[in-house]
């Protein structure tokens, strides 16, 4: 990977980053962006106008970087990451290659972001949150704590919301799981055992999000 700071003599034209050695395009910066010292910024970025990037922060190659974007000190964004309009994101954040963060997303300090994550728009993380590969997290979701992420015998579950789960592919409410397990279970081909073991992951995570409100409140 090479990054914009390591190049020497680069000039902007329509908005690129002109690599000098190659006269190709290198990344495109919107107008009024600032960025701090000892940012490091990979190929084929593009970052949105009024974006702010604190120093020491590393942006991964293709990463698509929207509109009045705050990023924080010592964040790293991985590669091919996707980060909507009017994001937050706080001091040294990790966000894992693939991820999908959308607008208006407030993301604290500290916090772990797994690859292939997608979040939803104008969700709220805590600072010092951990989420594991692969989750998705809907609209307007608040987690203050680490989500929680159970890798079963077939498909992994995870919380996408304080009232919905997912599993696997397939999200619903917390009733219509409890409601419709089986038939869900044996819609995908799961074995009786398989059920009943998913039936067990599914209390839990409820219990897990009923305790978590408890603590919201």
């Amino acid at each position: 990977m090479r990054y914009w700071k390591d190049i020497k003599g680069w000039k902007k034209r329509d908005g690129w980053l002109i690599d000098p050695a190659t006269g190709k395009e290198f990344a495109r910066i919107g107008d009024s962006v600032r960025i701090g010292n000892s940012v490091r910024i990979g190929e084929h970025v593009r970052i949105g106008k009024h974006a702010r990037i604190g120093e020491y922060a590393r942006i991964g190659e293709l990463v698509r970087i929207g509109e009045l974007i705050r990023i924080g000190k010592h964040a790293r964004i991985g590669d091919s990451v996707c980060i909507g309009d009017s994001v937050r994101i706080g001091n040294s954040v990790r966000i894992g290659d693939h991820a999908r963060i959308g607008e208006s997303v407030r993301i604290g300090d500290s916090v772990r972001i797994g690859e292939f994550v997608r979040i939803g728009e104008r969700a709220r993380i805590g600072d010092s949150v951990r989420i594991e590969d692969s989750v998705h997290i809907g609209d307007r979701a608040n987690w203050q704590l680490s989500v929680p992420y159970i890798t079963g015998s077939r498909d992994y579950l995870y919380l996408y919301s304080d009232t919905e789960l997912g599993i696997g592919c397939k999200i619903h409410a917390f009733a219509h799981w409890l409601q419709h397990y089986e038939e869900i279970g044996r819609d995908s081909s799961y074995t009786f055992e398989e059920i009943e073991e998913y039936k067990a992951h599914i209390d839990y995570m409820v219990s897990w999000a009923k305790r978590l409100k408890g603590l919201k409140a």
